[in-house]
């Protein structure tokens, strides 16, 4: 690993009269990686080899006085150089402290800054960015025989982000979090025993930058290096979170470690095709539940959790949908459910532009068969069943579409008893398993029966209705239930509004 760091250097001071040191070596020490975690993936001998940078600079504090920048005089690439001060010299009647990287306008050397925001990585596996975040101290020196050698200390330590991605894809991001806080900023005291990172602002998360970052083939490692403050994460919940360039995220846990000074560690994360589901209130609901090969979003389309607590309702092959406003199941005359908004009732059909048009987003349609005129059976998959390609149409968030109906029809294979979750009845579906609680399932909760074609809303929390993305003639192929444990995959017309639960493309 090289440090690297272009920074202006002070030439202008005077020396002293004092008798001058002729020689000034620093040395910086190898990042070794824990014992227990060595393998085949390492940068150098199990560790990370310090190399000083022809363009490095040290900033050098006397016990009194302003600091002196030393540039690079001799020992390019290697672990021990030479510095010089240009116009300066160092005194051998004082006594001395370095730390690097410099900083040109510090003058306090008991608080010599420290930040760890920004850091961000050019190209898998690449160090080049770790130079200006590797702050390091030697403690006050004292000149022996005209020369002053400072055993440099890593005050952060290394760290080695092994991410195992499971398809091509562009990387922008990783964001570390924690139950325990990160240092963000902080300060060095050259004038302590022992030099060390003091916090002064910490955070719950630690962002990595990722620039030209990518993976061409299934399950490609993607490396990630960053340095940070010495924490205990030992008993912390530890998550990486991996941002794509589709916008899209995925969760890793980890496994947490005591980060000491110094040292380097290695940290390995499993992407799965898990993707977490943001929805259109940019809020992270989480990832979502596969099942047999197909994974399923957490929540309904258009879940809010107070406004839709069941989603929205969607007429087939639109992109907006409403808030429901219809009866309870089996409730007496009078007995409604409103979500907040309700839609405006509005004759139809209408043309496609006027179907899809975000002014009209409050609308429902109301017509027979029918919303779209002409009818369009590709407004929701241009592709085919087998193999179906998600439209501008498709109202899931993106990375998600519509699932198709040989999907859906597969997931009700298996399925729980009538049930309530978190205050909603509805069923558990487990596809090709036999249900039980310890295979994977998805809820679906009872989101009412249908908005039909007439604009009328009933059966809230007693049956649910959800779309597929196949069409057929002036009708749609949806999963229809009840409680009374009858579950069908059958068709309605297409100007009707029933809810959505998206896949992941």
């Amino acid at each position: 690993m090289v440090a690297c760091a272009e920074l202006e250097v002070s030439e202008n001071a005077q020396s002293s009269n004092n008798e001058l040191l002729q020689e000034l070596s620093i040395t910086g020490k190898d990042f070794i990686f824990d014992g227990e975690t060595r393998s085949a993936v390492t940068i150098g001998d199990g560790g990370a080899s310090f190399t000083w940078d022809e363009d490095d600079v040290i900033g050098i504090f006397p016990d009194k006085g302003d600091q002196v920048s030393f540039a690079m005089d001799e020992g390019a690439g290697t672990q021990t150089a030479t510095f010089s001060g240009g116009g300066w010299a160092l005194k051998s009647s004082a006594k001395y402290a370095a730390y690097y990287p410099h900083v040109y306008d510090n003058r306090d050397l008991t608080a010599i800054p420290v930040s760890y925001v920004g850091q961000a990585q050019n190209g898998n596996a690449n160090t080049d960015h770790i130079g200006a975040y590797d702050f390091m101290a030697a403690g006050v020196s004292t000149p022996e025989n005209g020369a002053v050698a400072f055993d440099m200390q890593h005050l952060g330590a290394l760290v080695q982000l092994t991410i195992t991605v499971p398809e091509p894809s562009a990387l922008t991001k990783v964001v570390l979090s924690s139950s325990t806080e990160f240092t963000e900023t902080g300060t060095i005291d050259l004038t302590a025993d022992t030099p060390a990172i003091t916090a002064v602002t910490q955070s719950n998360t630690l962002e990595i930058a990722l620039n030209n970052v990518t993976t061409t083939e299934a399950n490609e490692k993607v490396i990630v290096y960053f340095m940070m403050a010495p924490v205990d994460l030992t008993d912390s919940e530890l998550t990486a979170t991996i941002y794509f360039d589709d916008e899209t995220t995925s969760n890793a846990s980890l496994i947490g470690k005591k980060i000491d000074a110094g040292n380097a560690y290695r940290l390995i994360a499993e992407v799965n095709l898990l993707r977490n589901y943001i929805d259109e209130y940019d809020v992270n609901r989480g990832p979502g539940v596969e099942i047999d090969g197909v994974v399923w979003a957490p929540v309904n389309c258009g879940y809010h959790e107070t406004d839709y607590k069941y989603g929205k309702l969607y007429q087939w092959g639109r992109r907006y949908g409403q808030g429901y406003n219809g009866f309870f199941y089996g409730g007496a005359l009078g007995q409604t459910y409103s979500d907040i908004s309700s839609p405006t009732i509005v004759s139809g059909p209408v043309s496609l532009s006027i179907y899809q048009s975000e002014s009209n987003s409050d609308k429902f349609y109301k017509s027979d068969y029918v919303s779209v005129n002409p009818q369009n059976d590709a407004l929701w998959n241009s592709g085919t069943e087998s193999t179906p390609v998600k439209t501008e149409y498709d109202p899931c968030p993106k990375g998600w579409r519509v699932p198709t109906y040989s999907e859906m029809n597969n997931l009700i294979s298996n399925y729980s008893s009538w049930t309530t979750n978190e205050g909603q009845h509805g069923y558990w579906f487990s596809g090709s398993k036999a249900y039980s609680t310890s295979v994977s399932r998805v809820f679906f909760p009872a989101s009412g029966n249908i908005r039909g074609y007439d604009a009328y809303a009933d059966s809230r929390d007693g049956s649910g209705s959800y779309w597929s993305s196949r069409p057929d003639k002036k009708y749609a192929y949806l999963l229809y239930f009840l409680d009374t444990n009858v579950l069908i995959c059958s068709d309605n017309y297409q100007a009707s509004g029933l809810s959505i639960r998206c896949v992941q493309e």
